[in-house]
């Protein structure tokens, strides 16, 4: 019994990687199926035994949020927060999320939980920022403008830079994939 749990795993690994090479190739509908086969192959497996489940239910947010499924998307964003509570990328794309749905409170919300997950998260202050200037509060949304601008200014002047960086949309851009060293994190 435990040799076929641990070949599960291992499967579902692999699916997980091989949702992300589709991804890449924004393939999102094969990137969906071999995403949610990981999940159906380890949907019992808790944070400890398998901290990237919560990536893969995060990268299934992210397909479906592409093709405009934010519903879904929600969803899987959600499951991810279950899995991993401390998950600030999870709840920055739920933001984002919410944010396209027009519902700008629980946007702000969810960028405020990844803000205080990861006080030097940029792009969350960034999405965070333009949820305040659609509800028109300027001040709130200069306030957060100019914390990315003082932290991705700190980060060119230690040169450090994000390992995902991002698009509008807080899919991982096409950068971040050509990196060899991404998809041993995975």
């Amino acid at each position: 019994m435990e040799k076929q749990s641990i070949w599960k795993r291992l499967l579902a690994r692999a699916y997980n990687r091989l949702g992300f090479y589709y991804y890449q190739k924004w393939k999102l509908e094969p990137a969906i199926r071999a995403w949610n086969k990981a999940v159906e192959l380890n949907p019992e497996l808790t944070l400890e035994l398998n901290p990237k489940l919560a990536r893969a239910y995060n990268s299934l947010g992210l397909a479906y949020a592409d093709q405009g499924n934010l519903d879904r998307a929600i969803q899987d964003y959600d499951k991810a927060i279950e899995l991993n509570p401390k998950y600030a990328e999870a709840y920055k794309n739920r933001g984002n999320a919410y944010d396209r749905k027009g519902n700008l409170d629980q946007a702000i919300h969810d960028y405020t939980k990844a803000i205080a997950l990861n006080p030097k998260y940029a792009d969350a202050y960034y999405n965070r920022g333009n949820a305040y200037k659609k509800k028109g509060e300027l001040d709130l949304a200069n306030q957060d403008f100019k914390a990315k601008e003082i932290i991705d200014s700190a980060s060119r002047s230690q040169g450090a830079s994000s390992p995902i960086t991002s698009s509008p949309l807080g899919s991982p851009s096409e950068e971040s994939f050509k990196s060899p060293n991404f998809f041993k994190k995975f």
